[in-house]
């Protein structure tokens, strides 16, 4: 049986608000679960490691636990393990095969979410099934406390946006199929080299 110790601390940054994680924490839209779970070390050095997301699980082959929790309770941070806070060594160097597999009851809502998923948004459904795993399994118990890193901020210039080439979109209009999902369930078309410098946003 697999122990990864009574607790672990997440680091967030300071800009997010302590209330709405604890709200995170306590409200989940629905209680999913992987119908199978599967938690093994890896006493081998593995020839090939991957981890992600497929059509019916989620596998993390030959890789430290750390990477599951990251996706699991931060996965907007690119797996920066100096979040995690009072994780004991092994949660960092250790290898291991995690494989949730999806119950087939899960399975619509599952391929909907990971085939609709908007670039740093968080897979709720993973998300919610990973954090059950690792309680149910592992005995980890997380909480989050505030913190502060450095990061770039977006601001306005010092003669503001050029509201005058800005077009209206047209209503009804067809978005281009190589529009991307952007945060909020909007789509964007990126600029492509040599391409006219106008970004297409909807709904």
């Amino acid at each position: 049986m697999l122990l990864c110790g009574h607790a672990a601390l997440a680091q967030v940054s300071a800009t997010r608000d302590k209330t709405s994680y604890a709200n995170m924490e306590l409200s989940q839209p629905q209680a999913w679960r992987f119908d199978t779970v599967s938690i093994r070390p890896r006493k081998d050095l593995p020839s090939s490691w991957f981890y992600g997301i497929s059509q019916n699980e989620y596998p993390a082959i030959g890789v430290p636990l750390y990477r599951t929790i990251m996706k699991a309770y931060l996965p907007d941070v690119f797996g920066s393990a100096d979040r995690l806070l009072g994780a004991p060594s092994w949660v960092m160097k250790d290898n291991f095969d995690f494989v949730g597999k999806v119950a087939p009851e899960d399975m619509t809502e599952w391929q909907s979410q990971i085939q609709h998923r908007a670039p740093m948004v968080p897979i709720k459904i993973l998300q919610t099934m990973s954090q059950a795993s690792l309680a149910e399994r592992c005995k980890l118990a997380v909480h989050f406390v505030p913190g502060s890193t450095t990061g770039y901020a977006l601001v306005i210039g010092k003669h503001g946006p050029n509201r005058n080439s800005l077009k209206d979109a047209t209503l009804g209009e067809t978005i281009p199929s190589e529009a991307q999902w952007i945060p909020e369930g909007g789509k964007m078309v990126p600029i492509m080299p040599d391409s006219e410098p106008v970004l297409k946003f909807g709904s």
